[in-house]
């Protein structure tokens, strides 16, 4: 099908009736032929308004490359705002596909952003709203609501917020102790929690709890949101110190060679560390002391980490003491 062909089809009545047919296999190719060559129109082509009819489409083939050309095109979808703004009131899932698509419109979309109120509060509501207006005074507190049944997908939009979603923080607490193997969902939680940054202190003695946890892709993202919330995290990080659990010293030290300078007060406990019996656990402390008071009497151990034979465990480890060892060079 050409592109001749395709301006034909949109003028002709009888193709136009057929749309009136569900899709099947045998006319979803040409369908999808169809929505390609219209992605490509000028945004005033009145072809382009083809493209709502396969939006709407049943299939959901047809409706997602729909869906995915007006996302490439969103000159076109503006100039579409008002047909949009009307399928808002179409059973689901069309009014979440069309909020997802005006929330790439952002404020060019603006003038529906009360239309978009009037619909039930879901996931995909409250990032439109954040997307569109950027009004925390609507979204935060529809957010909060929400989160009494947290997910990975609020935990994203609380994340892209930042500090001034701070009154979640309670909520964001809760995911992160809701279910004990749901590793998703606290990753997400740990992260929403770094961007809110300082605002967050309330979550530090949680999060220090999950500088164990199985999944080392949660500890790490941890210590660096307890280091994202500064130096209010350090006595609790000094406590971590003295635990029995190694793993979760190194996920402190960790945290406290990102906080720097201001974590000066745990240089006397990591000091102590330094003879502690896992040789990862005195490479980490190292690289805190390093980090923190900028003594060189570390280098040596920085150099034994450097030569040990790399594993999975410490590999990110004798990165660290590199880049130290480098910027002393």
């Amino acid at each position: 099908m050409n592109m001749s062909k395709a301006n034909q089809l949109a003028d002709d009545e009888q193709f136009l009736t057929s749309l009136d047919e569900p899709t099947s296999d045998e006319n979803r190719p040409s369908r999808l032929e169809m929505v390609a060559l219209l992605k490509d129109r000028p945004v005033n082509d009145p072809a382009t308004r083809l493209l709502l009819r396969f939006f709407q489409d049943s299939d959901w083939l047809v409706h997602a490359a729909a869906f995915e050309a007006l996302k490439a095109r969103l000159d076109v979808a503006k100039h579409l705002l008002a047909d949009f703004v009307s399928l808002l009131g179409s059973e689901e899932p069309t009014p979440w596909r069309v909020c997802e698509l005006l929330s790439e419109l952002r404020s060019d979309a603006s003038a529906v952003l009360e239309k978009i109120q009037e619909l039930e509060p879901n996931e995909i509501v409250a990032k439109t709203i954040w997307k569109i207006g950027g009004k925390t005074d609507l979204v935060i507190p529809m957010i909060v609501q929400l989160m009494k049944e947290p997910s990975e997908e609020l935990c994203d939009l609380i994340d892209d917020i930042g500090p001034d979603a701070s009154p979640t923080v309670p909520s964001l607490i809760r995911a992160l102790q809701i279910d004990e193997h749901d590793a998703d969902l606290k990753w997400a939680a740990v992260d929403a929690l770094g961007a809110i940054g300082p605002k967050a202190v309330e979550a530090v003695p949680a999060l220090v709890q999950l500088l164990n946890y199985g999944s080392g892709l949660v500890a790490g993202h941890t210590a660096h949101t307890l280091a994202l919330i500064g130096p209010a995290s350090v006595p609790a990080l000094i406590g971590a110190l003295k635990s029995d659990d190694a793993r979760k010293i190194e996920f402190a030290a960790d945290a406290l060679s990102q906080i720097g300078e201001p974590a000066k007060p745990a240089a006397p406990y990591l000091k102590e560390l330094l003879n502690h019996q896992s040789t990862d656990v005195v490479g980490w402390t190292a690289v805190a002391l390093a980090k923190i008071t900028n003594e060189k009497c570390v280098v040596p151990i920085l150099v034994q980490v450097i030569n040990q034979a790399t594993n999975a465990s410490n590999q990110f480890l004798q990165q660290k003491a590199a880049e130290i060892l480098q910027e002393w060079e």
